[in-house]
């Protein structure tokens, strides 16, 4: 519990998320709190904020795709999690929000205009590369150990490059997903260190 509110005091100033679940994230850390308090976590991840891409379901929440947040998109929720997000909250890990990324996931920059973030966190006047760069940002500033992207050629390995994080794009249908997206599309984890 305490992490997450050190997470979610910084969250804001990062540029890194296009969504910030604070409600959500509590409430899994007081669960997680519970369970390492009784001596029964669920597992390694259990505690563990996590940041989504923008384009991975979160039961409840909208999805902006790295478009602009209008009222519109924020009134369709999604109606379940996308099954990694399932999988990681089956462990205990906790969804502290949705990363910005740019629009579509088409560019390799990673400056999304409608959020004008995120910045390549070790410069400023650098953009963090794309298009899961705010998952990126998350990793490199410390707000969470792990982030989750998608990459079709290059979304995770580019702002992992540029931003000093360490990027894995799974090989095609090994981490499944919902959706129908083209079968370039793979997800895979930014994280801290191999």
């Amino acid at each position: 519990s305490q992490v997450v509110e050190l997470v979610l005091a910084n969250v804001e100033a990062s540029g890194a998320f296009s969504l910030v679940l604070p409600s959500l994230a509590r409430e899994g850390a007081a669960t997680s709190t519970a369970r390492w308090a009784a001596g029964s976590p669920r597992g390694v991840l259990d505690g563990v904020p996590v940041a989504v891409k923008d384009m991975i379901a979160v039961r409840g929440q909208p999805l902006f795709h790295g478009k602009a947040p209008t009222a519109e998109r924020r009134r369709n929720v999604e109606a379940e999690d996308d099954e990694m997000v399932a999988r990681l909250r089956a462990q205990g890990a906790i969804i502290i929000g949705l990363t910005v990324m740019t629009e579509g996931g088409v560019s390799p920059l990673g400056y999304a205009p409608f959020f004008h973030a995120p910045l390549n966190p070790h410069n400023t006047s650098h953009y963090p590369g794309g298009s899961s760069s705010g998952s990126a940002v998350a990793v490199a500033l410390g707000l969470t150990p792990i982030a989750v992207g998608f990459d079709g050629g290059g979304s995770i390995r580019i702002p992992a490059a540029l931003s000093g994080t360490v990027g894995l794009a799974a090989t095609f249908g090994r981490v499944p997903f919902r959706g129908t997206m083209s079968t370039m599309v793979k997800t895979g984890v930014l994280a801290a260190t191999v």
